[in-house]
């Protein structure tokens, strides 16, 4: 399944397949893990592009 828009449930439903926290995804990208937090709640208008690489790369994989 790939999407041109992914959305913050997309996200949220790919951290609980692959079991990744926020803590996890900032040790991974060097951020910090309320940094992550900020950058992909759900009242963002739009989830980050590296965020989008990410979706894109396990829809593209699964």
């Amino acid at each position: 399944m790939i999407k041109n828009k992914y959305t913050h449930d997309d996200f949220k439903a790919m951290k609980k397949d692959l079991k990744l926290t926020n803590a996890d995804i900032a040790d991974i990208t060097g951020l910090s893990e309320s940094n992550v937090k900020n950058l992909t709640k759900p009242s963002a208008d739009d989830l980050p592009p590296w965020i989008k690489s990410m979706l894109y790369v396990y829809y593209k994989t699964k």
